[in-house]
């Protein structure tokens, strides 16, 4: 290890196989950076409706229009997808910034009948927050019903930290034509809104089809085993054996993770494969 001229530690690797040198000295950075394959990185869509895996997933950055998905969107009032308040999670998010009016997104009609969590990420990022704004409502509408019913009421951003929200699907919420709903209560004041706020990385979970087991090559990957997977392209990296998920970090670029699809990790009484009591001192 060596500290460069830029005041960066650099890593140095060697490698042997069976006594034979097959490099040496050369940097780590090398490895993954100077590849042989120059194909461009795939952009697998995560945009869909009444997936294998998820009932509803979007994260805006799929659509490369840069708009709303209309087969998944119905109605979007006073918003704008992008950067407009920075990255919430990842790339663009879908935002509200207008002072006045209306304040709401609403989902095509859905069939919830097997959906059993909606998962989203509420912030206000780089925008304006407000200690005073309204509330945002979470709530659902039958087909046939002309209300909507509350799921959950969120304070509006207080700070300009993003939250990932998980939300229990109620049996009275489950149905063949469903819409779900986004709106800010109206503003009080005669200046309206104070602060922005945006969603990003919305997903109703499927709970239909409950695999035990999640197996991928990427080559390409498999969009219902991953959920979402933030800051990562799909290509030839750090000396992989075909295609690799590539993390490669820097400021401003938002949260990295790779999140899977439910899987039913559930075994017969006496069939264990990994336990941790966490009151007892680890094992090893």
């Amino acid at each position: 290890m060596m500290v460069t001229r830029q005041g960066q530690l650099a890593r140095w690797a060697t490698a042997m196989h069976r006594g034979q040198i097959i490099f040496k000295d050369t940097l780590a950075k090398q490895l993954c950076e100077l590849e042989a394959p120059t194909e461009p990185p795939l952009q697998p869509s995560l945009a869909e409706i009444h997936g294998i895996h998820a009932v509803l997933r979007d994260d805006f950055d799929s659509n490369l229009q840069g708009a709303l998905d209309a087969s998944i969107w119905s109605n979007c009032s006073n918003c704008e997808v992008g950067e407009q308040c920075g990255v919430l999670l990842y790339g663009k998010a879908v935002t509200f910034c207008e002072p006045f009016g209306e304040r709401e997104l609403i989902t095509v009609a859905l069939n919830t009948s097997t959906a059993s969590v909606l998962q989203f990420a509420l912030g206000s990022g780089s925008c304006r927050f407000s200690y005073s704004d309204p509330s945002i409502i979470v709530s659902y509408r039958l087909n046939n019903s002309s209300g909507w019913t509350t799921l959950e009421k969120i304070r509006a951003p207080t700070n300009s930290s993003t939250v990932v929200h998980l939300l229990t699907v109620p049996p009275s919420c489950k149905g063949e034509a469903v819409y779900l709903r986004w709106f800010q209560e109206a503003a009080l004041g005669p200046n309206g809104y104070e602060s922005c706020w945006g969603l990003d990385n919305i997903l109703l979970v499927n709970m239909a089809h409950k695999p035990t087991l999640l197996e991928d090559n990427l080559d390409p990957p498999d969009t219902a085993n991953w959920i979402f997977f933030p800051g990562a392209t799909v290509k030839h990296a750090c000396q992989s054996d075909g295609s690799s998920m590539y993390f490669n970090g820097g400021q401003g670029v938002g949260h990295s993770y790779a999140s899977t699809r439910d899987i039913d990790l559930y075994r017969e009484e006496g069939h264990r494969y990994w336990e941790e009591d966490f009151e007892s001192p680890p094992n090893g």
